[in-house]
């Protein structure tokens, strides 16, 4: 039918912007888009697998991000900390999340050892 073609062609669209983004590692912008080609056509099996695997690598990342921030705490490398910890903040947007609150109340705390060192 040719309705449910376009409707898959669209879809796919869809999945290769978010595979390039993906792979270019723009994470966010890559679900964005797997999002957008499975709420076209949610039989779409590489969006779903995909958008699972950018979930991942982004969970990674502001995993990465928080250990970093706490090692240049433990160094006094208060700059550095700061700048890790701020990629949290900005890459999890709901301010309720434990992570985003952990990593600004430690900024904060670099963030005053910083104007004291």
């Amino acid at each position: 039918r040719p309705e449910e073609r376009e409707r898959f062609l669209e879809a796919d669209r869809h999945y290769r912007e978010g595979f390039r983004d993906l792979q270019d590692g723009f994470y966010d912008r890559a679900m964005k888009a797997f999002e957008t080609a499975i709420a076209i056509e949610p039989r779409h099996e590489l969006a779903l697998f995909y958008y699972k695997r950018a979930s991942a690598r982004r969970e990674e990342l502001i995993s990465d991000w928080m250990i970093e921030g706490r090692r240049y705490r433990e160094k006094n490398m208060y700059s550095r900390c700061m700048a890790a910890l701020e990629k949290v903040i900005k890459a999890v947007p709901n301010a309720q999340d434990l992570r985003r609150r952990e990593s600004e109340a430690l900024r904060e705390e670099c963030e005053t050892l910083n104007e004291v060192n």
